[in-house]
């Protein structure tokens, strides 16, 4: 019986990520590539939104760290222009697209972007994280 709930939740987590990416425009999805070199420039300032648990298996270097399940999370953002350019990610994109559409609904960023897929869809992005 608990194993069907967890696969149950599983499931609906699954849908629930692919509704969120689908209703995206493609505009504000990056690849791989284009992250990795947003990551290396000094435009971007690259948001983790992951739990602190989760940044400290691994992360970017250089890149911020503001935990979309934090009940402040939008506040840590209100001291910035919506004009400074955003890369958000998380595990597998979910967490990044709600916060991107927030971001833009409630400070209107618009030069905001998310990791398709987050990092567990690239996995040759595991080679460039670090662990503290």
């Amino acid at each position: 019986m608990g194993e069907t709930k967890s696969l149950n939740k599983v499931f609906l987590l699954v849908i629930f990520s692919l509704v969120i990416s689908c209703s995206l425009p493609d505009d504000f999805h990056v690849d791989q590539d284009i992250f990795l070199s947003h990551v290396a420039s000094k435009n971007y300032i690259v948001v983790d939104v992951r739990t602190a648990e989760e940044y400290m298996r691994g992360h970017f270097e250089g890149c911020a760290t503001i935990d979309f399940y934090e009940p402040n999370f939008l506040s840590k953002f209100k001291f910035i222009s919506s004009e400074v350019s955003l890369v958000l990610y998380c595990n597998d994109g979910t967490r990044s697209a709600e916060a991107l559409k927030i971001l833009k609904e409630e400070y209107g960023f618009t030069k905001i972007s998310i990791l398709f897929g987050g990092i567990e869809h690239w996995p040759d992005l595991s080679t460039f994280l670090i662990t503290n």
